[in-house]
């Protein structure tokens, strides 16, 4: 009788044991899947912050010339202005 009751709360215990490695393993899982979800965030708002770099240098690229041109047209008509005096 004895014996048996040992037996049983053996079997029991390591039950137990086993329940709870299973539970730190889910935990272990879960706490790397945030991780990986947290980097893939990371990877994306770097992502488009480069995206959003690159379209404001475009842009102020873009002004930089219009500015040029403004500047050659006025030089023309300065020049044309000058040979018609």
């Amino acid at each position: 009788q004895q014996q048996r009751q040992q037996q049983i709360r053996r079997r029991q215990q390591q039950q137990q044991i086993h329940r709870r490695q299973q539970q730190i393993r889910r935990q272990q899982q879960q706490q790397i899947r945030r991780q990986q979800q947290q980097q893939i965030r990371r990877q994306q708002q770097q992502r488009q912050q480069q995206i959003r770099r690159r379209q404001q240098q475009q842009q102020i690229h873009r002004r930089q010339q219009q500015i040029r041109r403004q500047q050659q047209q006025q030089i023309r008509r300065q020049q044309q202005q000058q040979i018609r005096r």
